[in-house]
C-alpha cells in the first residue's frame, strides 16, 4: 500500500461482515423485508443448459 499502512486478515474480515450488515440493514429499510435470494434482473441470471 502507498501509505504503508496494513490490515491484518482479521481486521479485514471484521470490516467485509460489517459492510455487508450496514447494505443487508438499509436493504432491509428500503424493502421492509429480508431476502436471501439476491435482487436480480432477468439480464444477470444464468441460465443451467
Amino acid at each position: 500500500m502507498a501509505c504503508g499502512y496494513k490490515l491484518h486478515a482479521d481486521l479485514v474480515g471484521a470490516k467485509n461482515i460489517a459492510l455487508r450488515t450496514l447494505l443487508l440493514r438499509q436493504d432491509f429499510e428500503r424493502t421492509g423485508r429480508l431476502s436471501t435470494v439476491p435482487d436480480v434482473s432477468q439480464d444477470e441470471t444464468k441460465t443451467l443448459d
